[in-house]
């Protein structure tokens, strides 16, 4: 009879111990910690300092082949800085000459080709066809930074025959 009770006191306490597991595990489910870590304002503004955001100017199919369409596609909401700019396009420019794209920064009531360039070299329209171009900023940190009203804009030059599927990203940090 003993081996009997051992038996059963075993078994109890199996049965016991596997639902104690059960209520942890669920205890554990229902209580997933989340990464909610307490920010100071200034560690916050910090954290959202550092963060990039993407600008995009895209000229579809056949309306990168046409030079009025290559104008302002954004105005600065407060103060920020060009981190890079890259390019791709699906279809070359077919013309003989040069044909290529800078990206520029216009301040109060300049026009486009009046602004400041922010590229060194301007990207190159007959360059490989889908393949990302990333260009060289300029070394001037007040060209880069663009303050509140600011504009940024596709100017071209040459003939933009053949040329398809323009696509422009500006990366921006917020100052």
């Amino acid at each position: 009879m003993e081996n009997e009770e051992l038996k059963q006191e075993i078994d109890n306490l199996k049965n016991s111990t596997n639902k104690q597991i059960e209520s942890l595990k669920l205890e554990i489910s229902e209580n997933k910690p989340e990464l909610d870590i307490p920010l100071s304002i200034q560690n916050r503004r910090a954290v959202f300092n550092e963060l990039v955001f993407p600008v995009t100017a895209t000229l579809q199919g056949a309306a990168a082949a046409t030079a009025d369409n290559y104008d302002v596609f954004f105005i600065a909401d407060r103060d920020y800085v060009v981190v890079s700019i890259s390019e791709i396009h699906s279809v070359v420019a077919s013309d003989g000459s040069a044909v290529t794209l800078q990206i520029q920064k216009l301040t109060g009531t300049e026009a486009v080709a009046s602004g400041a360039d922010l590229l060194s070299t301007s990207f190159n329209l007959k360059a490989t066809a889908n393949t990302v171009q990333f260009g060289d900023l300029v070394a001037l940190n007040d060209v880069l930074t663009l303050q509140r009203g600011d504009r940024l804009a596709l100017d071209d030059t040459g003939t933009l025959t053949s040329l398809t599927d323009v696509n422009v990203t500006v990366q921006l940090r917020i100052l």
